[in-house]
């Protein structure tokens, strides 16, 4: 059957975790802007600027904290490897590409998330950033 070669496979996974990495990261700043309003303590920067820095850091959260952007497209490209192949597992699949490769922590999350989890062996264990 026609499935994903390792190869994009490895290329879309690191390029999912490193997106996964930034946006984490993206909210801390935004939570990090907003202490340094409310660390101003003086009244009339705060009141200005006070609300706007929250509701742009709740919007970071609410978009990037969890996973959910990200599961439809790691679902499918998960359920690809499994339905395409005659692996029923996606480390299954890493094993039959005979390849050393381990899935970031990002990405096993990620998958782990939609449903497809990794054995602890397929998973680099650092953190990319």
């Amino acid at each position: 059957m026609a499935y994903i070669n390792f190869t994009s496979y490895q290329s879309v996974i690191d390029n999912y975790s490193f997106a996964r990495a930034f946006v984490q990261e993206a909210v801390d700043y935004l939570e990090a802007a907003v202490e340094d309003i409310v660390l101003l303590n003086v009244v009339q920067p705060e009141v200005d600027l006070l609300q706007s820095f929250w509701n742009t850091y709740l919007l970071g959260r609410d978009t990037f904290g969890t996973t959910s952007t990200f599961l439809e497209a790691v679902r499918a490209l998960q359920n690809h490897i499994i339905v395409r192949s005659d692996d029923s597992t996606v480390s299954a699949w890493l094993d039959d590409q005979d390849s050393a490769y381990q899935v970031p922590n990002q990405w096993a999350d990620l998958s782990e998330d939609a449903g497809y989890a990794y054995t602890a062996g397929k998973i680099n264990g650092s953190i990319l950033v």
